[in-house]
């Protein structure tokens, strides 16, 4: 029997790669900076090598520094940097700092790529800061965003177990971003959080909140810390009907470890005896239920779809159902969600209900994380339980950490031994499997979490 292998990375997958690549664009006065001579006025200057600074030097008002593609900036404990002017991290470029970092008001701070901020490090921001969909800001140090600050999160903002962030300032977590508490947080009385994304409070981590907190409609906010609001802190909860909190990747990691098999269909199976599958062994099965436009034609349902939900259910099996989305714009993929979670309104279905993306990058016209984001939030606002069905290469290049962290993942990767460095709860290791029952090959999926369990107990999936 397979085993289960999940490697746990120290920090979460960021994607390698995007729809639309992001690079500064560089003046005619830009250039490599040695980190010894004294950035002037009126000039770029770039970091395209590894570059470690062991002094404290200043960006000027009217300057930029930027690390671009391939460049590693290393500020050391002895370093401190202030900046006037503007400071980015590029798509593949990275910045380490372990001194202090401090960004002056009328300042720009832009994070395309990965800012790493050690033990030992201090970051003092009081400007506009934006980390993008496939950056990420993480601290184990000490963060502060002042009152004139403005930190806007489209990638991933983690406070690591050693860290501490503290937040007299606004921090937008728009809607793909993800925050990640590990270890302390604190919001003053004139901090504020608009989080439409995802806010993670992970076990043994501690949020204080003295300002204003505010969790939109689209948004997910899980504690399994500890939050408190002081006397004058305030949670704006927008979130209504369905039990969202419930339907997350972070819901189930904390449900006991299970290793239930199955297997996924749909019309190219033919003819299922359904009694033969579930004496082989098989206990639940993931059902092609619908498919998106394509070749001019309309979304429509799997034309085995009926007949097979009524023959798995007579068997004893759990049901789940997948759309495969052949959409390439966030409108189209929308009317896709709606037509499933309509289709599936007369079904008692006790598994996921997946969205499958897996067509070329080239074919999508709309970024594909805002894509999938705008299907999984139908499906949950319907009281589904939502999953993301992908390739390892899809997962870790793709999908930002908005998607793979927010949602349960599905993973396909056809080999012993899955090398997916994220979370997933559910393994689709084979697409040549043999089931008694089923004529031809078969996929077989291995389900880390009781999702039949959870999904009545939670009251999820309208049963």
């Amino acid at each position: 029997m397979l085993k289960r292998i999940i490697a746990r990375a120290a920090a979460i997958i960021i994607g390698a790669a995007s729809t639309v690549t992001m690079t500064f664009p560089l003046s005619a006065a830009s250039v490599e900076w040695d980190g010894k001579s004294e950035l002037k006025n009126h000039n770029t200057y770039t970091v395209t090598k590894e570059l470690t600074v062991n002094k404290a030097f200043t960006v000027p008002k009217d300057a930029k520094l930027h690390v671009l593609g391939g460049g590693n900036l290393r500020l050391t404990d002895k370093s401190a940097v202030t900046v006037y002017g503007e400071f980015g991290v590029d798509n593949d470029a990275q910045t380490l700092l372990s001194g202090k970092f401090v960004a002056k008001p009328s300042s720009s701070v832009i994070i395309y790529g990965d800012f790493l901020a050690s033990l030992s490090s201090q970051m003092d921001i009081s400007s506009d800061m934006t980390v993008f969909s496939n950056g990420a800001l993480k601290t184990s140090g000490v963060f502060k965003l002042y009152k004139k600050g403005v930190f806007s999160n489209r990638g991933e903002f983690t406070v690591l177990k050693s860290g501490s962030a503290t937040l007299s300032g606004k921090l937008v977590n728009t809607k793909n971003g993800a925050v990640s508490v590990h270890g302390g947080l604190s919001v003053t009385a004139s901090g504020t959080v608009s989080n439409s994304g995802s806010i993670s409070v992970t076990n043994n981590a501690t949020v204080k909140n003295s300002g204003l907190v505010t969790l939109e409609k689209s948004s997910y906010y899980n504690s399994a810390g500890d939050f408190k609001n002081t006397k004058s802190g305030k949670l704006n909860d927008k979130r209504t009907g369905a039990n969202y909190e419930a339907m997350t990747a972070f819901a189930v990691e904390g449900e006991p470890s299970a290793e239930i098999h199955g297997i996924d269909v749909s019309r190219w199976q033919g003819e299922i005896d359904w009694e033969k599958v579930a004496a082989s062994g098989a206990e639940f099965v993931m059902i092609r239920a619908a498919v998106g436009a394509v070749n001019g034609e309309p979304v429509s349902a799997d034309r085995n779809f009926h007949e097979y939900v009524a023959g798995a259910k007579g068997a004893g099996l759990e049901v789940g159902a997948y759309m495969y989305s052949y959409a390439k714009t966030v409108s189209e993929i929308k009317a896709e969600a709606k037509f499933l979670v309509k289709l599936l309104k007369d079904y008692e279905i006790t598994y996921p209900v997946v969205l499958d993306m897996e067509e070329p990058l080239g074919y999508y016209k709309d970024d594909v994380s805002k894509m999938a984001e705008a299907f999984l939030q139908i499906v949950m606002d319907a009281d589904y339980f939502p999953m993301v069905y992908s390739s390892k290469s899809w997962l870790e290049n793709y999908f930002n950490p908005g998607i793979t962290d927010k949602y349960a993942v599905w993973l396909a990767q056809w080999n012993n031994v899955p090398t997916y460095g994220g979370n997933f709860y559910m393994w689709q290791y084979t697409n040549k499997g043999r089931v008694t029952g089923i004529i031809g090959d078969v996929d077989l999926n291995i389900a880390y979490r009781d999702f039949a369990a959870f999904i009545k107990k939670n009251r999820l999936n309208k049963l």
